[in-house]
């Protein structure tokens, strides 16, 4: 992940700006919602493979995507491959467990601001 995040910063850096938002889909290098305007890079399928292979749990997908594999496949064993915040709050990985709130709270922020009858994240 280092690799593809370095790459994201060039890029962001080649067009001129700096990153202004990371988020679960990669990084957001515009982000003008008052032009209905947002140009994103990352790795959405993989994140989607990610979210399969831990049964639909967005939380260890996320955590996934960020740390690796390997390492959150041990968190994920040891808290009982439990979703939600007893799995979140058991990562051992402090850049990881901060990793994985923020997106969460990006993620209902924006439900809340152009969703609002939407369904809420399952532990908001």
């Amino acid at each position: 992940m280092r690799a593809l995040t370095e790459q994201h910063a060039r890029a962001a850096l080649a067009l001129g700006g700096a990153p202004d938002l990371i988020g679960f889909h990669g990084q957001t290098l515009l982000h003008r919602p008052d032009q209905r305007r947002s140009w994103q890079v990352g790795d959405a399928a993989l994140l989607a493979r990610l979210r399969r292979s831990f049964g639909g749990s967005w939380a260890a997908a996320l955590a996934s995507y960020n740390a690796g594999t390997k390492r959150v496949l041990e968190a994920w064993e040891r808290c009982g491959r439990r979703d939600g915040p007893e799995f979140v709050e058991s990562l051992e990985i402090p850049e990881t467990w901060d990793y994985v709130h923020r997106v969460v709270l990006l993620a209902e922020g924006y439900r809340i601001l152009y969703w609002p009858d939407g369904r809420p994240y399952p532990w908001t």
